[in-house]
């Protein structure tokens, strides 16, 4: 068993014996590299990417490599425990990878989105010693970026919506529950996604003390997560950006500068440990 399949493993393992009922893979890489990486059309360069090519992926490449260790030792897992084992899969959404790439156009979300679909159908799996029970976008840019292609009434607005569409259908069509993980929801695109079961964000978010949000719960057939415990990077960040502004700064300008830290967080350009050590 190479390095990386035993991390998994283990640290999968811990999740399972720790009594989390439908645990995550273990995430030990960069959430925008380890999707980006799996595209054909795709290059590196300087601070960001750019497309060369259409995006496309060969087959062998569109199984992500955590998912593959666990399903590989699904036995395992099985055995330990007295029972089968559930899964949460996770994947970085169109709208967060978009923001990695150095030059975007109205129909980036569409070509990302189709590839990432892909990707989901092809990591789901279901047998007797365990199943995928969750795929969760994770979109933690979405809403704290100021971008012209999400205003509203836009081409690119309704092709973000799509690609989320087609995304959670090839879960939702897999009798697998979506969800939907932001770290702001000022931008309420997502109660438009039909497919979309689980609406999840930070514990702090409005969205929990707004009346009309068990109203909109009801009409779009749609759960809230209760969170009930926060780990919250966000105020780390902006309690240092407070801290260190030579200025006041507005709630918009705050989280703009946390959507724009978070994407140089991703390209390594900031190191998080800043952010910890200022607390």
């Amino acid at each position: 068993m190479e390095y990386f399949e035993r991390r998994i493993i283990e640290s999968f393992s811990d999740k399972l014996e720790a009594g989390i009922a439908v645990p995550s893979f273990p995430q030990f890489r960069d959430m925008s590299n380890m999707f980006l990486s799996m595209m054909d059309g795709v290059e590196k360069v300087g601070g960001g990417y750019v497309e060369i090519a259409p995006l496309s992926f060969q087959r062998e490449k569109s199984i992500v490599p955590e998912v593959a260790a666990i399903r590989k030792n699904s036995q395992d897992f099985y055995e330990k425990l007295g029972h089968s084992f559930e899964v949460r899969v996770c994947v970085t959404g169109p709208f967060t990878l978009a923001s990695q790439f150095l030059y975007k156009d109205k129909n980036i979300f569409t070509r990302i989105g189709t590839a990432l679909s892909q990707i989901v159908e092809s990591n789901i799996f279901n047998n007797k010693h365990g199943s995928v029970r969750v795929v969760a976008l994770d979109e933690p840019v979405f809403g704290l970026i100021d971008d012209p292609l999400m205003d509203r009434g836009s081409e690119a607005r309704d092709n973000l919506r799509k690609a989320w569409k087609l995304i959670l259908e090839k879960a939702s069509s897999r009798n697998v529950q979506t969800c939907l993980h932001i770290h702001r929801t000022r931008d309420e695109l997502f109660w438009e996604i039909e497919p979309l079961d689980i609406i999840e964000t930070h514990i702090k978010d409005p969205i929990y003390e707004t009346k009309r949000t068990k109203k909109l719960l009801e009409s779009t057939d749609k759960f809230l997560n209760a969170s009930m415990t926060a780990t919250d990077f966000d105020q780390l960040i902006r309690d240092y950006l407070i801290a260190t502004s030579q200025q006041e700064m507005s709630e918009t300008a705050i989280n703009e500068k946390i959507g724009m830290i978070w994407k140089d967080i991703n390209e390594g350009k900031v190191k998080p440990e800043i952010f910890l050590e200022s607390t």
